[in-house]
């Protein structure tokens, strides 16, 4: 993926509170690529706006999450695109990429939406390791048709995951978007915080009872010595 871009392409273990998940060493990196000024990918920062060849705006920005605190592995909060008021149709590629990733991962889910008011054309492919296709949806004036989504077997990593946006525009029009690739499995979950707070409760409801039941018996013992 660091060549010249072609556009044409288009668990838990409750008993000891052990867990596993997506490691917290995972990196980021936005890139992108404007056919104006060869295709070639450049670094982009996180949610900084540049100017580049046929586009006055460029703009993106993404988050990364360990699934046991949300289905979520990568998370485009935004991704914000003007082309010039140029003749002719601007043509960008972004990509937004989430490396050192490791899992368990059982599957992927590519959730993709737009502003409303996006124009132009937008496909968004997801991909595993740069190279199998997770998912693909392609938006026309801000509408967009099915998503086709790709399961793949088990991950345990590493691996990376990537949200690639080919975006054509005419001149003076603007695309608005995001997008979540999780692992659906995963969803419902708890965080260790909340296993470390049932265990906790479960603790102290087990510590009530007990004692309760120490004091009754001690009742029936005196009550018995009374007699």
């Amino acid at each position: 993926m660091r060549q010249k871009l072609l556009f044409a392409i288009p668990g838990v273990i409750a008993g000891s509170l052990l867990w596993a998940g997506t490691a917290s060493a995972a990196t980021i990196s936005l890139e992108y690529a404007d056919a104006a000024t060869g295709g070639l990918l450049e670094s982009l920062s996180n949610g900084v706006a540049i100017t580049s060849g046929g586009f006055s705006q460029v703009e993106a920005s993404a988050t990364g999450v360990p699934p046991l605190t949300g289905p979520n592995l990568l998370a485009t909060s935004t991704i914000d695109v003007f082309s010039t008021g140029a003749p002719g149709s601007n043509v960008l590629a972004v990509l937004i990429t989430e490396t050192g990733l490791t899992g368990p991962v059982t599957g992927f889910a590519s959730g993709f939406g737009v502003n409303s008011a996006s124009q132009g054309a937008v496909e968004e492919l997801t991909y595993l390791n740069g190279t199998t296709l997770l998912s693909s949806v392609t938006c026309i004036g801000g509408v967009c048709g099915a998503n086709t989504n790709y399961y793949t077997g088990g991950v345990s990593g590493p691996y990376s995951v990537t949200a690639e946006y080919i975006i054509a525009l005419g001149p003076g029009q603007e695309f608005n978007g995001s997008i979540n690739v999780s692992d659906p499995t995963i969803a419902a979950t708890p965080i260790p915080g909340t296993l470390s707070l049932l265990a906790t409760g479960l603790g102290l409801l087990g510590l009530t009872v007990w004692s309760r039941r120490k004091k009754m018996a001690r009742s029936v013992l005196d009550n018995a010595a009374a007699a």
